[in-house]
């Protein structure tokens, strides 16, 4: 009997210290637990905005924490392009003399009335608007070796890369034709992508450079619509990229083309992304350019 007292009391005590062990031991927990979160909060600049991620490991918060600026183009079809300046990329395709002026080797070919040039003043106001947002703006040029050793065979067959023009032989590297046409000469820090095919991703480290920087969207213009715009919209999608396209800063010789390389963007439940014009992209910043860059 005695012996049963004296376990019964021993159990007690054991009991009563394991749990003044644990009050301390949660007391403890969440002191360095508010501890760490007044320290990261006393971090973050004021008035900055956070993305909804919630972690259980309290040492990632500071990394799943991302600030937010974000601002809304909107689109055809009711809907609505939502971007982050500082993960989005303009991509200016091919704005090439040979492409696009009046005098290069497509607009001589329309008697120095180019219909790729009409784009130009919208699509200058846009790049304005992206450098303004300190976007990443990239520049891609079509363009080939002069020996012609980077030219598919199909188009050795097509025979005209490298047709006599105003500007040297047509898309050859080099000559004045092949380079960017007046405004659209990149500013530093601004991306040059050189590529011997349609897509800008074909052949270059485009895609690489874009996840460097956290890329995610991408807003396209250029030349031509259903070539070297629709190829590498096509490209970036299947590599995951949202992407919206700028329809009129984009342009084809035959309008009815153009306009069908508008529809294919739209099919299937919007299969290629977000459509919108110029004009819609530069109101999303309307007064917001401070707050942007």
């Amino acid at each position: 009997m005695h012996g049963a007292l004296v376990d019964d009391f021993q159990m007690c005590w054991i009991q009563s210290v394991c749990q003044f062990v644990l009050d301390i031991g949660l007391d403890l927990h969440g002191f360095l637990f508010r501890r760490s979160n007044e320290e990261l909060w006393q971090k973050q600049p004021a008035n900055t905005q956070f993305s909804g991620h919630e972690t259980c490991d309290n040492s990632r918060i500071e990394d799943t924490l991302v600030p937010q600026t974000m601002f809304k183009v909107s689109c055809w079809d009711d809907r609505s392009f939502e971007f982050d300046p500082h993960h989005t990329a303009l991509v200016v395709i091919d704005m090439q003399r040979d492409f696009v002026s009046h005098e290069g080797y497509v607009g001589i070919r329309h008697r120095r009335r180019n219909p790729l040039a009409r784009i130009i003043p919208e699509l200058l106001s846009v790049l304005d608007t992206a450098r303004a947002a300190k976007m990443l703006i990239v520049h891609t040029r079509e363009g080939y070796a002069a020996d012609g050793s980077d030219v598919s065979p199909y188009k050795k067959v097509l025979d005209y890369v490298g047709s006599p023009g105003p500007g040297g032989p047509f898309l050859i590297r080099g000559f004045h034709g092949h380079d960017f046409s007046g405004g659209f000469a990149p500013a530093a820090g601004e991306i040059v992508v050189d590529k011997a095919g349609f897509s800008a991703f074909f052949g270059t480290n485009l895609h690489s450079n874009l996840a460097e920087r956290d890329i995610t969207h991408l807003i396209l213009a250029g030349v031509t619509t259903q070539c070297c715009v629709h190829s590498t919209l096509r490209d970036a999608v299947e590599r995951g990229y949202f992407c919206l396209t700028l329809e009129n800063c984009c342009a084809a010789e035959d309008a009815i083309v153009h306009a069908a390389a508008l529809k294919i963007i739209q099919s299937e439940n919007h299969l290629f992304g977000w459509l919108a014009s110029g004009r819609d992209f530069t109101n999303a910043f309307s007064g917001n350019l401070t707050s942007a860059r």
